[in-house]
Order: structure tokens, then C-alpha cells, then sequence
């Protein structure tokens, strides 16, 4: 739904750019709120993760989908897009590394004995690490290479998709996998 809504979109800064200037923040303080420890029962409590952490998969989903986008977008040569998509893998992956070795490590600096302060000190951070990565990815890019695709009704696009080879095994696995990592991610 992403992928339309962004194909959707149309201002002067072009399709996905646009994601780049409000998202982040938003995505920032959603993930702090998620962060913190409201003074609620346990069933609030529930709630209130339930509700911010669907926000924060949306928002996540919300940026990650332009992002992908711009770069075909930015080039139409192949070889370029290959050294975006390397680099960008190299740069994650780096990041990764570095957040999931000290993350722990940086919530008890910043939070003592109060873990929530120290986790929505971190993901504070973070947030605006990204808010500024991504104002920065705006303003130096230009989408210079937009494609207009073929306009089919919604419910044909679903008729199209349902008669992909391999479909519906596909969904089915990766819908295991994503419900695992859940499960994992959440306890």
C-alpha cells in the first residue's frame, strides 16, 4: 500500500522526496513514545505498545519504501544503482553492528537506573540522527528519472498479483517469518 500511496504522490519535490522532510520527526517521537514507560496499568501498558508500535511499523514502512524508490529514481544506470544499493548495504550493516554492540551499553550511561530514560534518550538520538540523515538525502537529491506506469484499477492489480507463480507460498513464508521475528522482537 506504501508503494501506491508514494507511486500516488505528486508535489513539486517530486514523488518520494516529499517522505523525506516529514516522516522522519514523526517516526522520531513515535518511537520515543514507544520508548517510555506511561504510569498505567498492565493493560494500558499493552495498549499503549500496541498502538505506538503499529505507528512506528507504519512509519517505518512509510520511509523505507521512498527510500528504496529514490534510487531508481536519481539514476538510470544500472551500474550506478548497484554502487547506491552496495554502499547503502554497507552503511546498514555498519550501523547495525554498531547500534545492536553498544545500544545496552548506551541506555545505562544515559539512564542510570532508569532504563526507560536511558532507551528514549537513545532512541531520541537516533531519531534525529535520521531526521537529519534524511533532510540531508532531500536536499541533495533530484529525481531525475520518474517513470509513469500504466494506470490499472486497484482490483485488477489484486486479480494480476493473485495469478504470480509462487505467490501465495511466498506470502505464506514470509508471513511465518515476519510473525517469528515478532514474537522475538516483542518478548
Amino acid at each position: 500500500m506504501m508503494g501506491v500511496l508514494a507511486d500516488k504522490t505528486k508535489t513539486r519535490f517530486g514523488k518520494y522526496r516529499p517522505y523525506f522532510l516529514f516522516v522522519p520527526a514523526l517516526l522520531t517521537v513515535v518511537v520515543v513514545l514507544l520508548f517510555s514507560c506511561p504510569n498505567l496499568s498492565d493493560t494500558g501498558k499493552i495498549i499503549w505498545t500496541g498502538v505506538f508500535y503499529i505507528g512506528y511499523g507504519m512509519l517505518r514502512t512509510a520511509i523505507e519504501i521512498p527510500c528504496n524508490a529514490l534510487i531508481n529514481a536519481v539514476t538510470n544506470q544500472e551500474t550506478e544503482r548497484q554502487k547506491m544499493i552496495s554502499a547503502y548495504s554497507l552503511v546498514m550493516g555498519i550501523f547495525t553492528t554498531i547500534t545492536t554492540s553498544f545500544a545496552l551499553s548506551a541506555v545505562s550511561l544515559f539512564g542510570g537506573e532508569n532504563t526507560a530514560k536511558g532507551y528514549m534518550i537513545v532512541v531520541g538520538f537516533a531519531g534525529v540522527l535520521m531526521t537529519v540523515s534524511c533532510l540531508i538525502c532531500f536536499f541533495s537529491t533530484e529525481e531525475k528519472y520518474i517513470v509513469e506506469t500504466e494506470r490499472i484499477p486497484f482490483i485488477q492489480q489484486m486479480k494480476n498479483l493473485i495469478n504470480v507463480k509462487g505467490l501465495v507460498t511466498t506470502v505464506i513464508i514470509w508471513l511465518g517469518g515476519y510473525i517469528a521475528y515478532n514474537i522475538m522482537m516483542g518478548s
